[in-house]
């Protein structure tokens, strides 16, 4: 549970097929983060609109280029920051139908290539270490995932 940080209900929706309402919540982008993306936009039109100016009243070519480059260069921060939501519509898919799959079987962890890939019941999944630590090798698990984009949103140990 802390490794996947799900709690109980979560695990309940999960086991019903669908996402829990904190789960929900839990997945949308921060408020900060689209607050974050307007003050960089804003930043972004003021300073292009300042450059064009500059380059409009001194007519000299070069000022065209260093606009565009500087443009270029200011709008990178505001294309870094698109969050995961917007970055991955596969993730966006699947949160937004709420669909939860299950899969159980035996758990068989492997590092491959730099990446740790946990396979259960025939199928895989990418999992970073913290959550790897938290499955043991060939123990009975139900893992509840989003369908599309494989996101594990809860586990439990089978007895």
């Amino acid at each position: 549970m802390t490794a996947l940080k799900f709690t109980e209900d979560d695990l309940i929706a999960n086991r019903e097929g669908r996402m829990s309402t904190r789960q929900r919540n839990v997945s949308k982008p921060p408020a900060v983060a689209s607050i974050a993306q307007w003050v960089i936009l804003g930043h972004f039109v003021l300073l292009v609109g300042l450059l064009g100016v500059i380059a409009i009243t001194a007519n000299k070519p070069i000022l065209w280029a260093i606009l565009l480059v500087v443009a270029g260069l200011s709008a990178m921060p505001f294309m870094m920051s698109r969050n995961e939501f917007v970055m991955r519509p596969v993730l966006q898919s699947d949160l937004s139908k709420g669909r939860v799959a299950q899969v159980c079987g035996h758990a068989h962890l492997k590092i491959e290539g730099g990446s740790t890939h946990l396979y259960i019941g025939g199928e895989a999944f990418n999992v970073t270490t913290k959550i790897s630590i938290a499955f043991e090798q060939g123990k009975p698990y139900c893992l509840y995932y989003l369908p599309q984009s494989k996101a594990i949103v809860s586990a439990e140990l089978q007895s």
